[in-house]
């Protein structure tokens, strides 16, 4: 079921038009693959609703992993799951599903993690 809100002073014609067409469109991941751009994936979701493009932007899409990101994810799984990992590991792997990318913490950067900073 797709949910969208309406702004106030929305005729009920035109929410019945948007919930028709989008009932009628095909899934996200089809329209995409079938190369259509932001115009295109409105026109398909709006029906023959008319719409104003406002502003245009280029979209992308890239991965924004890093090695202090991976830090920072195992750092917030708590220190005693950081002290098993250190334990019966020796260290943790992260691999990123975005990019594949694959992170290794040794056991230096788990002790790292462990050790809290000293304020001055």
């Amino acid at each position: 079921m797709s949910r969208f809100q309406v702004m106030p002073g929305v005729e009920s014609q035109t929410v019945a038009a948007v919930e028709k067409a989008i009932a009628a469109a095909p899934p996200v991941t089809e329209i995409i693959r079938g190369g259509a751009n932001a115009e295109e994936m409105m026109r398909t979701v709006l029906g023959e609703l008319p719409f104003e493009i406002l502003q245009r932007h280029p979209a992308s899409f890239r991965c924004t992993c890093s090695y202090e990101r991976a830090i920072n994810i195992v750092t917030m799984l708590g220190e005693e799951e950081v002290r098993d990992m250190l334990e019966k590991d020796n260290g943790a792997e992260l691999i990123c599903h975005f990019c594949s990318a694959v992170y290794y913490l040794d056991k230096a950067a788990l002790q790292d993690i462990l050790t809290p900073p000293v304020l001055m």
